[in-house]
């Protein structure tokens, strides 16, 4: 497999197949990508530094690490990186979330780590926060912090063996439902990791304007190694006329450097 720079694109060429070809590149004006920063993904140092210091260090970082942690409960590097933003964003809600997110991933494990979250950032939760943080990790981490909070991404919002989620009427709450991105995250709280690509590979061949499913789908297939079926929905969306981004080519360079 060799690889071709061309006009500052790397170019992957396969045998008699080739992702991106030197017409295609030339026939996209640079004026319809001005420059921007880097998705998060692509900024992650690999080396596991726990304060992320990079160009887009706000909402869209924290998103990329509910993402992770959704993706694999048991990640501490993602919790610890989430915990460490939000502590610095002083966002008090998220910093809430992000603590019962990490309490509910480790259970009873990893006491001195939880007792140590808990006295650093006593001063950035308010009392309340504070005290169902601690009444959960007494009383041996029993079911789920009362109340949990909905920035939390691992709580299920069950309360005791009696209480039940009650469905989301109106509109409001079947649109949610149905939105791809919302039943995708759904399987991947489960680790259904199979399920949660089909819908956002559907999703993208219905809807290729939506660049949020784009990038969840192209997360999928970085962190998945997968590039056969990125290949396969590259091409499928390529033949039907869309013009691919430089996210695609991006993911394609990955996947070939670690194929």
């Amino acid at each position: 497999m060799t690889r071709i720079p061309v006009s500052g694109w790397l170019l992957i060429r396969k045998k008699s197949n080739h992702l991106f070809s030197e017409q295609e590149e030339m026939d996209i004006p640079d004026r319809e990508f001005p420059p921007t920063d880097p998705e998060v993904c692509f900024q992650i140092p690999e080396s596991g530094e726990l304060r992320l210091d990079l160009a887009n260090n706000g909402p869209a970082t924290l998103n990329y690490l509910k993402y992770r942690v959704i993706r694999d409960p048991a990640d501490l590097l993602s919790h610890m990186r989430r915990i460490i933003l939000v502590g610095r964003m002083s966002d008090s809600d998220n910093l809430y979330a992000a603590l019962i997110d990490l309490f509910i991933a480790l259970g009873p494990k990893g006491e001195s780590l939880r007792s140590r979250m808990l006295k650093q950032y006593r001063p950035a939760l308010s009392s309340a926060q504070y005290a169902t943080l601690l009444q959960y990790f007494k009383q041996g981490d029993v079911g789920e912090p009362n109340p949990a909070s909905s920035a939390s991404v691992l709580a299920k919002g069950i309360i005791g063996a009696c209480s039940f989620i009650r469905p989301i009427n109106g509109t409001a709450g079947k649109e949610k439902r149905d939105d791809p991105l919302h039943e995708a995250r759904r399987y991947l709280e489960y680790s259904q990791i199979d399920a949660a690509r089909e819908v956002l590979e559907r999703a993208v061949l219905e809807n290729p304007e939506r660049i949020d499913v784009q990038i969840e789908l192209l997360e999928l297939y970085r962190a998945g190694r997968d590039i056969e079926n990125y290949e396969k929905t590259f091409n499928r969306l390529r033949l039907s006329g869309n013009r691919m981004s430089k996210r695609w080519s991006a993911v394609s360079g990955f996947l070939a450097e670690n194929a």
